[in-house]
């Protein structure tokens, strides 16, 4: 799969969302309901806001002792912080 490539949902179950990605990984119903709707929260992993959101114009990534630490722009005034690879911190200027 290339960077940046929206991930492709399938839907086998009420309860269960599913992508095709590299590998396949059930999610919550509520992590289904919130992508479905278009939302994020913290403790999402990359995929599941990538497929809530789509994709970021850019990706800041810094990596210290070892863990990965990375911003995504998601427009001029929307930015998501992840650390290794789940979501920890929304940012809306206003």
């Amino acid at each position: 799969m290339r960077p940046g490539t929206l991930l492709t949902p399938i839907i086998d179950a009420p309860w269960r969302l599913r992508y095709s990605g590299p590998r396949l990984q059930d999610w919550t119903p509520h992590g289904c309901e919130m992508i479905a709707q278009g939302k994020v929260h913290i403790g999402m992993n990359a995929a599941q806001v990538r497929l809530a959101w789509g994709n970021r114009e850019r990706i800041n990534e810094t990596e210290i002792s070892g863990r990965v630490s990375q911003q995504w722009v998601m427009s001029e005034n929307e930015y998501l912080y992840f650390d290794d690879g789940i979501l920890t911190a929304i940012q809306q200027s206003k």
